[in-house]
């Protein structure tokens, strides 16, 4: 059977992949009322370096339980199954889904929805304020990244930029509050001269002690 042309999105942009199927065909593992779909993804070109030889891995075989859909949408939903694979990573990892240390059956049963939830609206925040196309965030980038942002933040450029806006709204509330309560009302006081005997006071830095206490 020949392959055929299917473009589909991945890493970026738009390739083309040569794929061939056939349909409806019976598994018998799946049941005599089961047609299913095979498609076979022909292998792509790929280098490790600019100039290397082009290499080939094996191909793709894929059993598709609903043989309606175009090849194209059975082609695009088995590259976009390592985007869900990240997103449970993220959820674990960063998010902490299933590591709330609960012991009531109905928190237990809640968190972990809340927490995806969660995760949901931070990647829909990100994408409607800053978009798809070559997105960046306010803050700089590490020095080790490369200096072309990449297509979509990722969920630790997110967080770090929300905890940004979060921590840089607190303190500068606290920093209007706190000087005014440091200082006294000595108006009935008789002025003296300078003193040199005496170290002035230190004031360290709130910002930088928020941060050096959350980077520990």
């Amino acid at each position: 059977m020949p392959y055929q042309e299917v473009k589909a999105y991945a890493t970026g942009k738009v390739h083309a992949f040569r794929v061939k199927t056939i349909a409806p065909i019976l598994w018998p593992k799946a049941g005599p009322d089961r047609p299913l779909r095979l498609v076979v993804i022909a292998p792509v070109g790929y280098r490790l370096r600019a100039g290397g030889k082009l290499l080939y891995r094996q191909p793709a075989y894929l059993i598709c339980t609903k043989a309606s859909l175009s090849l194209q949408q059975i082609l695009q939903y088995y590259l976009w199954r390592w985007d869900i694979e990240v997103n449970h990573r993220d959820e674990k990892q960063l998010i902490g889904v299933g590591q709330a240390q609960v012991r009531s059956a109905q928190s237990a049963q809640r968190d972990p929805a809340f927490a995806v939830a969660s995760y949901a609206m931070l990647l829909l925040a990100g994408e409607q304020t800053y978009g798809r196309d070559r997105p960046t965030c306010q803050l700089p980038r590490p020095k080790w990244r490369r200096p072309d942002p990449t297509h979509r933040l990722s969920t630790q450029e997110l967080i770090a930029q929300l905890r940004q806006e979060l921590w840089g709204h607190e303190l500068e509330t606290l920093e209007l509050i706190v000087p005014a309560a440091r200082r006294t009302d000595s108006g009935h006081f008789v002025a003296g001269g300078s003193s040199t005997t005496k170290c002035p006071e230190f004031l360290p830095s709130l910002a930088g002690a928020v941060l050096y206490a959350a980077g520990g």
